[in-house]
């Protein structure tokens, strides 16, 4: 695991202080690879890259990188790991005489670019990687990154200059990218407390999508990069709903079981100490269990504790631990503890980045680092095998709203919201009465803006759209940043033609929230401690085999998970997993009306919200004070709000 920097001028010269500048870059990320620091500079062809390491795969100065190609033609700066590359140099051996200077994954992909091309060669690839390749000859910059997006990638534009590096702290100690704000991602931000590909906090300045490549060819504006997708979750999703898997489900269940074995043989490769993530949930019980039977010892497992019981799994992941027979650590924390990482978050993601959850990933990384160099995780069962509640609830309500014809829907809706508008007391006295029956909603105004909202959906992807935003209304934004779009673009236009309505939900998590929330929280969290994270379920194989199989192996009597809860039940009895989901949270509702509530108050104070002319103060203000009485749970509302504050006091 490493950082990657770089730039071209494609319209003004060097001017010889290029190779400090993009060392400069490179140290920014050095907490992604502290092992080592290389630059390579061509000041005749105007290109500059950097590289910071983590070293994994041969430890030894074979695998320093930037890394030039035996013929001189490409140059090449890579992040990530390539999990059969030993497989890969078998097959380039039978092609051609190889006097191998190392063993790093690097050096393999780099000859197969010489031997097959960039794009055929990532094809071949089984891995997570983010990567620039500089073509000598082409005078063509190409950047790449993984199917699934394990690995971030940001990259600029502006007046000739183009840039690129693995976290967004290094681009912006550039003076030659400007920082205006980008108001639909302050938008998207809001709503649903992350930025997705490829937006970001700044109007110059892009996250390059999963399974995408970039080529930046001769020219001197945005007409010269030219975007082309290698690999996308909505061309595998159809192709495998037409190809379906036609086993019986033992047959199933025994494929998974090979899939998911070779996935974390694989994933077991380097040259370091290799531990896991165990919450005590199934994915990463599962995990866990087929690691102990492919290690060659016994395996080293982390997890974080809670003093509030509602957000403790500790207790059940010591019995999982316990059962399969790992090292087990466990850090118990307090409140005070997660205060404390507060400060980091900023930091750590560079943009606002809400997913509470960020701050155990954070200790539970740091806690492995101390062990371990390389720690697998459980993550992505939920979205490929149908663990949300969500997608059954979403699936419900959609049922019985399609059955009105979208343009009555659509224009009672309107109405509706015009009327309120006058009055909203009524529409408020029926929706406290709907709440009292037991709706899971905070309020009744939330309540009666999803109805009216939800009526005018197209199609279900626009109502979990609606379903998922913490900020439905918008109404603490400030008119100019209001871009109320998400639901109609994002989610609109990755509606897969799936088999049934919880599939479509899916695979709209698996391009959103999986790439862009989960992905990027333990990505970020595991870099900040120097340490590598690796996760086996998303090896391609098995992304592309799970749309294969039918949707009752994933989901089944309201429940997901159905095929990982089989498979573990091979290796645990299933009453130390079969239990409600918990999720890996932290009371925030709590803590805001505690110990984080002086450094909430600074940060919501009328000059500080003033200061900043994004947020409605006055509908910030309401949000708090209710959450302070207690009367409403606001926590994902006002930490949003609270997350974006502070990184706007440390912009300024």
């Amino acid at each position: 695991m490493c950082g990657i920097v770089g730039f071209v001028s494609t319209r003004d010269g060097f001017d010889g202080s290029e190779e400090s500048e993009v060392l400069r870059m490179a140290k920014t990320l050095v907490h992604r690879g502290p092992d080592d620091l290389g630059t390579w500079v061509d000041s005749k062809a105007g290109v500059a890259l950097g590289h910071s390491r983590l070293s994994i795969q041969d430890l030894s100065e074979a695998g320093h990188q930037p890394m030039v190609s035996r013929d001189g033609r490409f140059v090449l700066v890579f992040n990530g790991e390539i999990y059969n590359h030993l497989e890969l140099r078998n097959e380039i051996e039978r092609l051609t005489s190889v006097d191998w200077r190392g063993h790093s994954d690097t050096e393999t992909l780099l000859l197969g670019v010489e031997l097959f091309g960039l794009e055929k060669s990532l094809r071949k690839a089984v891995g997570m990687f983010a990567l620039a390749v500089w073509d000598r000859e082409e005078h063509r910059l190409t950047l790449a990154r993984d199917r699934m997006g394990e690995k971030p990638l940001y990259y600029g534009w502006e007046n000739g200059f183009f840039i690129f590096a693995s976290e967004l702290k290094a681009i912006k100690g550039s003076s030659r990218i400007s920082t205006d704000l980008d108001t639909t991602g302050i938008s998207f931000y809001i709503q649903y407390g992350y930025i997705p590909a490829p937006c970001s906090m700044y109007r110059n300045v892009k996250k390059l999508e999963p399974g995408n490549l970039l080529e930046l060819g001769e020219g001197s504006d945005p007409e010269s990069l030219r975007k082309r997708s290698f690999w996308s979750i909505d061309e595998i999703s159809g192709t495998g709903i037409q190809s379906p898997f036609e086993g019986a489900e033992e047959e199933a269940l025994s494929h998974f079981d090979f899939l998911l074995s070779r996935s974390i043989k694989g994933q077991l490769i380097g040259d370091v100490p290799v531990g896991a993530f165990l919450s005590g949930g199934i994915d990463s019980s599962l995990i866990v269990a087929k690691m102990q039977q492919e290690a060659a010892g016994q395996v080293k497992t982390f997890n974080i504790g809670f003093e509030s019981d509602e957000h403790d799994e500790s207790a059940h992941a010591s019995a999982i631990a316990k059962a399969l027979r790992t090292e087990h650590v466990c850090l118990r924390v307090s409140e005070n503890d997660g205060k404390d990482m507060i400060p980091d978050l900023v930091k750590v993601y560079d943009e606002p980045f809400a997913d509470a959850s960020a701050i155990p990933t954070l200790m539970v990384a740091k806690l492995a680092r101390e062990s371990v160099t390389v720690s697998l995780s459980g993550d992505g069962g939920d979205e490929l095998f149908g663990g949300y509640s969500r997608y059954d609830s979403t699936a419900h309500h959609w049922s019985r709203l399609k059955r009105l014809p979208y343009p009555l829907r659509n224009t009672v809706g309107g109405l509706t919201e015009k009327v309120m508008r006058v009055s909203d007391e009524p529409f408020l006295w029926l929706s406290k009465g709907i709440l009292r029956s037991g709706s899971r909603y905070s309020s009744a105004g939330e309540l009666l803006w999803l109805a009216i909202r939800g009526s005018q959906a197209r199609h279900i992807g626009e109502l979990y759209a609606l379903k998922n935003a913490s900020n439905r209304r918008l109404d603490i934004l400030n008119v100019d940043f209001v871009e109320d779009s998400l639901e109609k673009t994002y989610y609109g236009n990755r509606l897969p033609e799936s088999r049934d309505e919880v599939e479509k939900l899916m695979c709209i998590d698996q391009n959103l929230y999986l790439a862009d929330d989960i992905l990027v929280k333990v990505d970020r969290a595991c870099m900040a401690s120097s340490l590598e994270s690796r996760i086996p379920l998303l090896d391609h194989r098995i992304v592309e085999w799970t749309w294969t199989i039918d949707q009752s192996l994933k989901w089944r009597d309201g429940y997901g998970k159905y095929l990982l809860k089989r498979l573990l039940g091979r290796y645990l009895e299933p009453s130390l997993f079969e239990r409600p989901k918990q999720g890996f949270g932290v009371p925030i509702g709590s803590w805001l009306r505690s110990g984080l509530r002086d450094w909430a108050e600074e940060l919501l104070s009328t000059e500080n919200l003033q200061r900043t002319r994004v947020l409605n103060s006055r509908a910030v203000k309401r949000y708090w004070n209710e959450h302070l009485s207690g009367k409403v749970n606001h926590q994902y509302r006002l930490w949003q709000i609270l997350l974006l504050q502070d990184w706007f006091g440390r912009e300024q």
